[in-house]
This record gives structure tokens, sequence and C-alpha cells, in this order.
């Protein structure tokens, strides 16, 4: 029995790591956005966002 969930979770490990269709890289770059708000003292005049864009 302990022999069959071994060979049994190998098997299964062995299918979940071959590459299928979904998991082909398709770009060589991406974009990541994001935004980011910070508060400087805690007053409404010294707040500001900021737009970040990266490739990655």
């Amino acid at each position: 029995m302990k022999a069959t969930k071994i060979y049994l979770s190998l098997l299964v490990g062995l299918i979940c790591s071959t590459t299928v269709i979904s998991q082909t890289q398709r770009f060589e770059v991406g974009i990541v956005a994001g935004l980011n708000f910070s508060a400087l003292k805690g007053e409404d005049l010294t707040d500001y966002a900021v737009i970040i864009l990266n490739l990655v």
C-alpha cells in the first residue's frame, strides 16, 4: 500500500511537470502597472499618488 502511494505521487508529479500549451512563454517582455498612494505628514496637502510602470 505504501509503495502504491509513492508510485502514484511520482506519476502525478511527472504529469504535472510536463509542459502544456497554456504554460508556454508567448512574450519576451511584460508590463506591470500599479498605483502608489503616500502621505508624508498625515495631512491632505502632502498626499500624493504615483503611477508605477515596469517592464519585466
